[in-house]
């Protein structure tokens, strides 16, 4: 590569990248584990050259105004990671194979057979020292793009400088494991000091606003080189808060502040903030003519509601960088995931000034074991802020709190004390509108309120007369946009006299016009359905053959007669985000939803020696794989079990299969098969007859040998039933969530019963 990358030589480069990672890629049934390994930190050194390339396509000057020094340091971290994907990409095109059919390289079995003692690097490495150097080559390159992204001289130098030196003495190591490893393990050492020495610019921006004194700093690693070094005048800024400091004088920096800030070093951490001014002014390395315009201190701060969203078991949402997290987060205790819990409600880890304190904010009612594990967790009794999504409104106002199946949200505003718990309104339209307050005070007095969110659009299926061909009859109509959807349980009063508890959605639009109901059917369990390309989209179909679902549009006000009913059979809620289309869900089906995986296909796995030379039997298409979490509510002492569900193809059956995930009494075994392929084995669901509740005629082989093996059992006068499954995911990141999830998910095993 030549001294001055240019944007194309990379752009190949991460085109190199890519393909080596494609070779590993294919051939998964029989490839090992480190392949895939492999071809994950290939994927990301492509991404990471793909950045740079980018980067440097925008605006090149800060390379071409370093000297030649750094520009040789910068063109020799390019060139080393050359020189390992030549290396490699001659061995891939050595012992792989071209398909006819696909065109795509396979590896040879006699590599799949030897692939731990194969020496994959020019350094006579292992398959492992392999997937170190792609790693090392991907943080490297990370670090200079950061550098390159701050567009400072001296923090590219002192980046780039010491890791060229160490990169370059990698490729000449031939002593094997005792050579490239220590140098990786070297230059390893060397990144993860700059990683937690390097402050990044937001950090710098956000100290400049919260404090009064200028500072200067020296690098640690500059220090520890024993170099002499010429002290470059620091730019003024506010200082930080005062460190604690050693007895040997260096600073004594908390492991909460170390993670934050190898946190906001990234390079992609700087670029997710919004609407924030650069500091060109530090960046150029020379004072600022306006203090105001960089956060100074006759910049005051700057007020905004906030609103905390509902926790999932992933994690919390996003957070901005001055954002702080509330650790009282209040939610149905869980015995089954209590780990997971706890990864959603971790406290403030953010460490401050000691005279910093925010003042304290009304929270939501919350459970007693939830506001004794917050009082542990903090010392004192004043609350932090709860943290608001960059995306959030000031204007919109947080819905009513959730009941016993979902978490509830804290709120807080500057008029939270006045307004009612009970019955608040959303948004600004509504609360001009007429009767609306009436009428949403009437609608939540002695309710259950099992969800409260928020919605984009609402809209349900009607025939449309004009249409010529009979397979496009159907259009769909939007019944209402952006407004509060809420799940409701209240007693009713019915027409006859006498009194029943109903469960129905509202939904109520935003300037007042549209009060909807769905009532949803009793006796019968509502399952949700959820788009496979739409992940905060959730329809409701009608369950019952024959029957409609009604949508009734109610007037402004509570003992108005209904203004008009729509009848239908299939009906869209456009959810405001994902985590409110799966508190939604669980609403609707009065169980938790713990996770939702993208799937490709669902195939059977028949036992015995017979199943080897069965044929493919599909029980279930392209859909979506949902764990929930039975509270015992619905089914007798299956509190704590965690069940999967997912749809049965057209072709084989109607309905859903179900089954447990944690049962003591039913194991489920769970093995990966490929990159996206998973073997589930104990699993006990009834073999559904052959086309479900209609009469089918067989379509596929399938169908015939599914009927011919029922015809075969009912002979033999045993009931036959699914015991193993096998799953393709869509992508290797829902298979690696989907394993995650079920490994924590059965560190704790229950005797249920029979689903």
């Amino acid at each position: 590569m030549a001294l001055s990358p240019s944007v194309g030589d990379i752009l190949m480069l991460s085109q190199t990248a890519w393909k080596i990672g494609r070779a590993f890629t294919k051939g998964r049934g029989s490839a090992p584990r480190e392949f895939a390994e492999v071809e994950r930190e290939s994927d990301g050194l492509s991404q990471a050259l793909k950045l740079v390339a980018e980067t440097l396509h925008a605006d090149g000057s800060i390379l071409a105004a370093a000297d030649q020094e750094t520009q040789e340091a910068v063109a020799t971290i390019l060139d080393s990671a050359n020189t390992t994907l030549s290396d490699l990409e001659s061995f891939v095109e050595r012992y792989s194979a071209v398909e006819k059919k696909t065109g795509i390289r396979t590896w040879s079995e006699v590599v799949i057979a030897n692939y731990k003692t194969v020496q994959w690097t020019q350094s006579k490495g292992s398959i492992t020292e392999l997937r170190d150097m792609l790693q090392m080559h991907t943080n490297t390159i990370n670090l200079t793009m950061q550098a390159l992204q701050s567009r400072s001289l001296s923090r590219l130098e002192r980046i780039a400088v010491p890791m060229a030196e160490k990169v370059d003495s990698i490729h000449d190591s031939v002593n094997g494991e005792s050579g490239i490893g220590k140098k990786v393990d070297e230059l390893h050492a060397l990144i993860m000091a700059f990683a937690n020495s390097t402050p990044s610019l937001v950090a710098r921006e956000r100290q400049g606003r919260n404090s009064a004194a200028s500072s200067s700093t020296i690098s640690t690693l500059e220090s520890q080189r024993g170099k002499p070094r010429e002290i470059e005048a620091a730019p003024m800024r506010l200082a930080i808060p005062p460190p604690r400091l050693s007895s040997n004088g260096t600073i004594a920096v908390s492991s909460a502040q170390d993670q934050r800030r190898m946190r906001e070093d990234s390079a992609y951490y700087s670029l997710d903030q919004p609407g924030k001014p650069k500091d060109w002014t530090f960046e150029s390395e020379s004072p600022p003519s306006n203090r105001s315009s960089v956060g100074g201190a006759a910049a005051a701060p700057q007020e905004s509601t906030v609103v905390a969203g509902p926790s999932t078991w992933l994690g919390t949402p996003d957070m901005p960088p001055n954002s702080r997290r509330t650790s009282n987060i209040a939610r149905r205790e869980s015995s089954t995931l209590p780990f997971l819990l706890a990864m959603s409600s971790s406290g403030d880890t953010r460490a401050g000034s000691s005279d910093e304190r925010l003042p304290a904010v009304e929270d939501s009612p919350i459970s007693p074991r939830s506001v004794n594990r917050a009082a542990q967790s903090r010392g004192n009794s004043t609350l932090p802020s709860p943290a608001m999504s960059p995306n959030t409104s000031p204007d919109r106002r947080p819905a009513t709190p959730s009941s016993i199946m979902l978490p509830a949200r804290a709120r807080t505003s500057t008029n939270a004390g006045k307004r009612p718990s009970k019955a608040p309104t959303n948004g600004q339209n509504r609360n001009s509108a007429p009767g609306v307050p009436t009428f949403e005070k009437s609608l939540f007095r002695n309710a259950a309120i099992l969800c409260d969110t928020r919605y984009k659009v609402v809209e349900y299926a009607e025939h449309d007369p004009a249409a010529i061909d009979p397979r496009f009859d159907t259009k769909m109509v939007p019944a209402t946009t952006e407004g509060r959807i809420c799940v409701i349980r209240k007693r009713e009063r019915l027409p006859h006299g006498g009194t029943q508890t109903a469960t129905s959605v509202w939904v109520i639009s935003d300037d007042g016009e549209v009060r909807c109901q769905q009532k949803l059917p009793d006796g019968v369990e509502t399952i949700p359905l959820c788009s496979y390309f739409d992940t905060d989209k959730v329809m409701l179909p009608s369950h019952t053959a024959g029957k409609d679902v009604t949508l009734r549009f109610h007037g402004t006000q509570w003992e108005d007669p209904i203004e008009k009913e729509a009848h239908t059979n299939w009906v869209n809620y456009v959810l405001e985000s994902d985590e409110a289309a799966a508190t939604f869900q669980s609403a609707i089906f009065e169980r938790r939803l713990l996770g939702s995986f993208a799937t490709l296909k669902t195939t059977v796995i028949h036992d015995g020696f017979k199943g080897t030379f069965a044929l493919e039997e599909q029980m279930v298409n392209i859909d979506v794989l949902r764990i929930w979490e039975e509270d015992g509510s619905n089914i007798a002492g299956g509190t704590g079990g965690v069940m999967a569900l997912v749809h049965y193809a057209s072709n084989f059956s109607d309905g859903w299969a179900r089954w447990w995930m944690n049962s003591s009494r039913q194991p489920v075994r769970l093995k990966e098969d490929d990159v996206k392929h998973v073997k589930l084995k104990g699993i006990d669901i009834p073999y559904p007859k052959p086309g479900g509740g209609l009469a089918r005629a067989p379509t596929s082989n399938g169908d015939i040998a599914r009927r011919t093996s029922d015809i075969q059992g009912k002979k033999k006068g045993a009931e036959k039933r699914i015991t193993g499954v096998r799953i393709e995911f869509r992508d290797l990141d829902e298979r690696i969530k989907f394993m995650a999830m079920m490994k924590r998910l059965q560190e704790r095993m229950l005797p249920l019963p029979d689903i």
